[in-house]
């Protein structure tokens, strides 16, 4: 295999992509394999700033370096939804890179080549928000996240969206009653301007 002619001539960011996209049908097919996690845990954990990077590629940046990057992301958003409560762990940086990742990007929705993440990291969160495993993991950063989908909201156009933004204000109740007023007040606002 360490002469293949396809892993020695193909971009590492298309390497990267098909590996995540291998691990998330896997997971799919078969039930979660906790003795797996560690091994591709320590890998994400390790490059996940190279994996959530949405630095402007250059002027001159092919189409396929500009869609792997895309693709890359957008795995890395359905792993998440298959994989968020079992990763790291025992990696407190890179869940909040993760975290912070999942919620910005819903946010890419103008970019017109960066939708495809907008609308897995949603379906994502759908996922992820509603894990009472993660909930307490999520919780410290509840603030945070409040920032953005406020900022959010009066953007998005998906639906999908905003069935997210119900599902994580009925999850969260408890603990948001402090910022409801403000989210309901930016919800508000968004259908007054429709």
């Amino acid at each position: 295999m360490e002469k293949d002619p396809f892993l020695s001539k193909t971009p590492p960011i298309l390497v990267a992509e098909t590996c995540i996209m291998t691990l998330t049908v896997i997971s799919y097919i078969l039930p979660k394999k906790d003795h797996l996690v560690p091994i591709f845990q320590e890998a994400l954990a390790q490059n996940i700033d190279l994996i959530i990077a949405r630095e402007p590629l250059p002027a001159n940046a092919s189409s396929a370096d500009i869609a792997g990057n895309v693709i890359l992301r957008a795995r890395f958003s359905l792993l998440l939804g298959y994989y968020a409560d079992m990763l790291f762990q025992n990696h407190a940086e890179a869940f909040e890179k993760t975290m912070n990742f999942l919620f910005e990007s819903v946010g890419y929705e103008h970019q017109s080549h960066e939708q495809v993440i907008t609308l897995q990291s949603i379906d994502t969160l759908c996922t992820v928000v509603s894990d009472s495993d993660l909930a307490p993991r999520l919780s410290p950063m509840l603030p945070q996240i409040i920032k953005i989908l406020n900022k959010l909201t009066p953007t998005i156009s998906y639906p999908a969206y905003f069935e997210f933004l119900g599902e994580f204000v009925k999850f969260y109740a408890e603990q948001l009653k402090d910022s409801i007023q403000e989210i309901l007040y930016h919800v508000v606002a968004r259908i007054l301007s429709e």
